[in-house]
């Protein structure tokens, strides 16, 4: 009897071995072949539509569009300018053989290839400077391809009026005549005048006054100043 027990114990055993097995292998024959063992994970949201090949595939890098560099003829605008204002006049743009290639009026705007030029100025109202000068710039102006600026032609000024002095008094009517050193033009003052724009320089000439005409050498107009300047006569 105790014999026939210990035989079907063994027999039970051996079942239960062989059930145990069975649901392994059932377990490793759900999580192979070609199924996505992630396919019942909730990511929340919707991502039906997500199409995962593509997010995968490398981009391209994407590089930022580069501006073509300038090029062609420029457009200049040369303006005459006088005590930091602009002003008429002529002006003119002239090459390294000193011809002119472009001139117009003040504010003119010109075609220009590219290079290396001059400027020149001309005023032609004694409103804006006294004596009407021209003048041409001694240092060069580079223009770049499909450049686009205003350049100026300074004249260098000083605003100012004469006060005529004899013999510590101030006179109160007077002519004056003078002219710039290195130019044959003169200009005329007068007592009447108020401030006026006058050419930098070193001037001589004649101050008249009643009926006296006195000789005047070296009467000084500084670039810039901005005042009365005395003129002494005995």
């Amino acid at each position: 009897m105790r014999s026939e027990l210990r035989i079907l114990a063994l027999l039970l055993g051996a079942v239960a071995f062989g059930c145990g097995g069975g649901e392994d292998e059932a377990q490793n024959e759900e999580t192979s072949g070609s199924e996505d063992p992630w396919s019942d994970v909730d990511l929340g949201g919707d991502h039906a539509d997500i199409d995962v090949e593509s997010m995968e595939e490398s981009h391209p890098e994407q590089v930022a569009d580069t501006p073509d560099e300038a090029s062609g003829p420029a457009r200049i605008t040369v303006v005459n300018r006088v005590g930091g204002e602009d002003v008429g006049g002529n002006v003119s743009v002239l090459n390294m053989d000193g011809e002119v290639v472009e001139s117009g009026r003040s504010g003119s705007t010109f075609t220009l290839q590219p290079g290396e030029y001059r400027l020149a100025g001309e005023i032609t109202s004694d409103e804006d400077v006294l004596g009407k000068p021209s003048k041409e710039m001694e240092e060069t102006v580079m223009v770049e391809p499909g450049q686009e600026a205003t350049m100026h032609v300074s004249f260098s000024v000083a605003n100012v009026k004469l006060r005529v002095e004899r013999n510590g008094r101030v006179v109160r009517t007077w002519r004056a005549e003078l002219t710039r050193r290195g130019t044959e033009t003169p200009i005329n003052l007068s007592s009447s005048d108020g401030f006026q724009h006058i050419r930098a320089g070193r001037y001589d000439g004649t101050v008249t006054f009643g009926a006296h005409r006195v000789e005047v050498q070296d009467v000084i107009f500084q670039g810039g100043a901005r005042g009365e300047v005395p003129i002494r006569v005995q």
